[in-house]
């Protein structure tokens, strides 16, 4: 069940991300103002799926910033809006709950785990589970640690 939510995260960011490139290059090459609405949604909403939407939404206001493409800014805060606004009912169910999966999270991912593994063990960087470190086998040779 976990690895197969992941799994899709991850598959799924690719279609919003070349959706936001496109939706970036009519904004700046095609010269079409309307497209920053998507511009601003699409790497807004990467955020809500997997944590790379960070990467996405900086590189795309860097952009916005240094190139200073024509925009209308009505639609501009229309996409921001919307984009927040589909997070509204997870802000609202962990506010209910008291942050108790958001804290979870962030203790499973903090650095203090790292240094709690047992010899001989990892953390796996995408579900964050800890999990035997094995070394590679090269044929006939053995790695040595």
């Amino acid at each position: 069940m976990i690895y197969s939510r992941k799994i899709w995260a991850q598959d799924f960011v690719p279609v919003f991300a070349t959706a936001t490139i496109w939706a970036v290059h009519a904004l700046v090459l095609g010269k079409k103002p309307k497209a920053v609405f998507w511009v601003l949604f699409l790497p807004i909403c990467v955020i809500q799926i997997h944590y790379s939407g960070f990467a996405l939404t900086a590189t795309v206001v860097a952009i916005l910033i240094l190139l200073r493409p024509k925009i209308d800014w009505r639609l501009a805060i229309a996409g921001v809006v919307l984009a927040m606004a589909l997070a509204v009912p997870y802000v609202m169910a962990q506010q209910k709950n008291g942050w108790v999966e958001w804290k979870r999270m962030s203790e499973e991912r903090s650095a203090s785990r790292w240094s709690q593994l047992p010899p001989g063990m990892t953390i796996n960087p995408q579900s964050g589970y800890p999990f035997p470190r094995r070394p590679p086998k090269l044929g006939n040779m053995r790695w040595r640690s």
